[in-house]
């Protein structure tokens, strides 16, 4: 209701989560897997909260690692944990990779719906969708060439103000082929419906 009434002050009026939704899933596989990929552990979290309602079968490496093999449902993963970090840098300032796992869910039967977080601001990577559109565009395409449908959703986590601009970030994700959502609890419930 109150995003009704701000869109007759100006604000575009967006449609339902559910309506959303049943857009995003046209084309996808009914038995498709979810996959969160989550450079922020804080919003993994809030996501999980939601899709676990959504999909009982949820996975997390919240409490600890899960093995590649343990994936085999829909799963939600903090690529800020220990065991992604080792020797690498942190997601939120070096999202590569993120961009790989995004490519990988290509590869991987089953996943048709991936759910990201691109975080901006200070001490966060100089350009996250110049790392992340150009491996979201290649896994749709991918994925599209072994006759599977991926739909991607993102949320951005940051302001206009920000060094990266999130206008800009958002625009050049929504340019690969990735659905953008203003917040993560929304993008979070889109893809938990959608899956």
């Amino acid at each position: 209701a109150r995003e009704v009434a701000e869109g007759a002050g100006g604000r575009e009026a967006r449609p339902s989560a559910w309506a959303a939704a049943l857009d995003l899933s046209e084309g996808l596989p009914a038995d498709g897997r979810l996959r969160g990929l989550f450079a922020g552990g804080t919003l993994a979290q809030e996501a999980h909260a939601i899709l676990a309602a959504l999909l009982p079968d949820l996975r997390t490496n919240f409490s600890g690692p899960l093995s590649d093999s343990d994936l085999g449902g829909h799963a939600v993963l903090d690529l800020g944990a220990d065991e992604y970090t080792v020797r690498r840098p942190h997601p939120m300032m070096d999202p590569s990779s993120q961009g790989e796992r995004i490519e990988a869910a290509a590869e991987a039967g089953g996943v048709s719906i991936l759910l990201i977080d691109v975080v901006l601001g200070y001490g966060s990577h100089r350009d996250p969708a110049g790392v992340l559109a150009p491996a979201a565009e290649r896994a749709i395409r991918r994925a599209s060439s072994k006759g599977r449908g991926l739909a991607i959703v993102a949320s951005v986590c940051g302001t206009a103000g920000d060094p990266q601009n999130r206008e800009d970030q958002e625009s050049r994700l929504r340019d690969a082929g990735v659905f953008v959502e203003r917040d993560n609890a929304r993008a979070a419930a889109i893809a938990g419906f959608a899956a």
